[in-house]
């Protein structure tokens, strides 16, 4: 199962090593933190810098989220798992569903690439290939699309890198 572990922004990459070192093997199978490709212009050129999908949080593929509570007590870092009450909730099969939609197998959100057709905008292929309806705002400026989707029990926003087709800009 996949828990989402909160910890400070743009710490996420340090919080995940830090635990890689100091947990057993046999608690947890993966430890990431999902990106998602940014279009920068630098000095008239076009890059593309990844950051955090989820900024403030990375996620952990394990059986036994209560081990873990230990661990963080122990290790004195500021993560914390998600949770109710004092149970953690892991992801919904619908949430692991969509992040692997997302990202290319959890890791990263590349580009997607669409038109404007009658004031609108359709995204012909890439991650955010038939989620128009989440799409909020886009920045044709920045080439990014603001989206609001459900995650970890609430609406979350999410940027993702969109490129249009000049003809229809």
């Amino acid at each position: 199962m996949w828990y989402v572990i909160w910890t400070d922004t743009n710490k996420e990459d340090q919080a995940v090593e830090r635990l890689k070192r100091e947990l057993p093997d046999s608690l947890c199978r993966d430890y990431w933190v999902p990106k998602r490709v940014e279009r920068q212009k630098h000095q008239q050129v076009w890059i593309s810098v990844e950051k955090p999908l989820f900024p403030g949080y990375f996620f952990i593929e394990m059986d036994e989220p209560e081990k873990l509570r230990t661990y963080i007590q122990r290790i004195g870092i500021f993560q914390l798992p998600l949770r109710t009450g004092d149970t953690f909730v892991p992801l919904t099969e619908q949430e692991e569903r969509r992040i692997l939609c997302l990202t290319d197998g959890k890791k990263k959100m590349g580009i997607s690439y669409g038109i404007k057709e009658n004031g609108k905008f359709r995204i012909l292929r890439g991650p955010l290939f038939g989620l128009e309806q989440y799409i909020k705002k886009v920045d044709l400026h920045k080439r990014s699309a603001l989206l609001e989707m459900e995650f970890f029990g609430r609406t979350q926003r999410i940027r993702g890198a969109i490129e249009f087709a000049d003809e229809y800009e």
